[in-house]
């Protein structure tokens, strides 16, 4: 038996010591079915014997993650797709999409979720007009991972036809681990490297493993082939810039006020003369005394945060007010390229006061990139 792709995981919920070791991938061999074989170990050295079938079927394809917010295992294999064959294509032949597992119960055991019982969710994501439903491209595989409150995916996306076939890896996301969707769509989120090199090929793939964070950054494995060869290599990535809002340096004001006066009050979102970009959250809650962002800012760009009243629907009172000693020109102008800059207005140090409420935060940002704000001690 051979495995086309293989992922080890420590499963620190199984009360079986010999069971500690869990490891699943893709395998075939002249005498067994093709699926998802299961073995188990209790130091990741000695492995089971034979490796047990779990799934059936899936293909050559494998992304696979621990999801600590359903207390489950999340698999992605080949989906099943009803029209898959492409008879008359002579690049692809049938169709690849991505089909979502989780891990369920055991019937007769009080063991959950213990990878040895899986559960077809259906497809993840499925080829549309722009893959020309599968005959410019299609999807291989995808690693999925929980991040935060939400799912992030790495998805191969393989080209057969059109300018630059190289393949590429799409960020991807999801609010439930079931139904994905694109970050910005035919961009690719692992950058390669040059011709002839290892990670200049088209077969760059993300590991069966989620990004590990180190410190500051979160580091990313990957595999790259340059046949006959196969690489192992990492990417590097500072924490929580998955994708950032980014802004220029402003329009300017019909009317504008003689640069170095104060902004026109006329205009809500002006500063020294110039209409400037800004951001605003939908309603949130202040869960923490202390506002910080996740901020690059270029050079001779800034970054202030105003904080207003929940919006409503009520047309005599529309909400959205600045709660005072915390609008724009109370804030102290931001710079630097850090992830977790501090916030604080000239008669406001924190957010103490307003811990509980909710609120509406408003970015106003030039020549700066915001990737994310969280609130802390």
């Amino acid at each position: 038996m051979w495995f086309y792709r293989f992922g080890v995981f420590r499963d620190e919920e199984d009360a079986d010591p010999g069971k500690r070791y869990k490891g699943l991938g893709a395998a075939a061999s002249p005498n067994s079915p093709t699926g998802y074989y299961l073995v188990t170990s209790s130091d990741g050295l000695r492995w089971s014997r034979p490796p047990k079938l779990v799934v059936r079927g899936g293909g050559d394809t494998f992304g696979m993650c621990w999801d600590p917010a359903r207390k489950l295992f999340l698999l992605v294999a080949r989906g099943y797709v009803p029209d898959r064959e492409l008879s008359d294509d002579n690049v692809w032949r049938a169709k690849r999409v991505i089909g979502i597992f989780e891990s369920s119960n055991d019937y007769g055991s009080s063991q959950k979720n213990s990878m040895e019982r899986w559960k077809y969710q259906g497809i993840g994501i499925d080829l549309d007009q722009e893959d020309d439903f599968g005959r410019i491209s299609q999807h291989w595989t995808m690693q999925p991972f929980n991040y935060g409150n939400q799912y992030l995916g790495l998805l191969q996306v393989s080209l057969g036809r059109g300018a630059g076939t190289t393949n590429r890896v799409e960020l991807m996301s999801s609010r439930d681990g079931r139904a994905w969707r694109y970050v910005a769509r035919h961009s690719d989120f692992l950058s390669r490297g040059a011709a002839g090199h290892w990670d200049g090929t088209s077969e760059l793939l993300a590991s069966a493993t989620p990004p590990v964070p180190i410190e500051d950054q979160l580091h990313l494995y990957m595999t790259g082939r340059l046949d006959p060869d196969w690489f192992i290599g990492m990417a590097k990535l500072r924490r929580d810039r998955f994708v950032g809002m980014m802004a220029g340096d402003g329009l300017p004001e019909l009317g504008a006020p003689i640069p170095g006066e104060s902004s026109n009050p006329r205009f809500e979102n002006s500063w020294n003369g110039r209409r400037m970009p800004y951001i605003v959250t939908n309603k949130i809650t202040v869960t923490k005394p202390i506002l910080q962002v996740n901020l690059e800012v270029q050079t001779g760009g800034v970054l202030r945060v105003s904080i207003h009243k929940p919006y409503n629907k009520r047309e005599e009172k529309p909400g959205g007010e600045v709660i005072a000693g915390f609008g724009l020109e109370d804030c102290v102008p931001l710079e630097g390229n850090a992830t977790r800059i501090e916030v604080s207005w000239r008669r406001k140090k924190d957010l103490r006061e307003l811990v509980g409420q909710d609120i509406v935060l408003m970015f106003q940002l030039k020549k700066a990139t915001v990737w994310s704000y969280r609130f802390a001690e």
